[in-house]
């Protein structure tokens, strides 16, 4: 199964970095899908600086569920998960994803929110 994992963002920078950094060191072959805006704290740079975000979708409207569904619009995977930038998965999240999927159409997994200051 191909996974893409949509993550809705506006101005969430620092938080959203760490979110990236989670899903790259446990779902490294999911499809990263970004949906940002419109942001104005430099996320879309950050975005764009790294390596393990497969697409950016740049949106006008500061709605999370526009967001949500620009991201769903553009994935290509099996599968997609969506994720928000104030969360980070762990270790655990992929294969719970995967065994979910097994047994069900529509899964989720646990996540853990990040404080504003973190």
């Amino acid at each position: 199964m191909d996974l893409s994992v949509v993550v809705p963002t506006l101005n969430g920078r620092d938080r959203l970095a760490g979110c990236l950094d989670a899903l790259a060191a446990h779902a490294p072959e999911a499809e990263v899908i970004v949906a940002n805006g419109p942001s104005a704290d430099g996320t879309t740079g950050m975005v764009r600086d790294r390596d393990d975000v497969d697409v950016l979708v740049e949106i006008s409207d500061r709605t999370v569920n526009v967001a949500r569904n620009a991201g769903v619009e553009v994935a290509t995977g099996d599968a997609i998960a969506v994720v928000d930038y104030d969360h980070r998965i762990g270790e655990s999240w992929i294969d719970g994803v995967h065994s979910g999927l097994d047994e069900a159409d529509v899964v989720t997994g646990p996540v853990t929110p990040v404080a504003a200051d973190a």
